[in-house]
């Protein structure tokens, strides 16, 4: 099952599982821009970027 990431509940999912391998994650959430869902390249690209901003933090 795929969540599309909407709500403050699937965003803080998605940040408790973003240990986890890339493949791991694109199959438990799909991300989307605008109507266009993300193809698996560049949803990892964003895992990517969203762990390296979190590790600023």
């Amino acid at each position: 099952m795929k969540m599309i990431c909407r709500c403050s509940g699937e965003v803080q999912e998605l940040r408790n599982k973003l240990h986890l391998p890339d493949e791991v994650v694109l199959e438990q959430f799909a991300f989307k821009d605008g109507n266009r869902e993300l193809s698996r390249e560049e949803a990892a690209r964003f895992l990517e970027f969203i762990r390296k901003e979190l590790e600023k933090q």
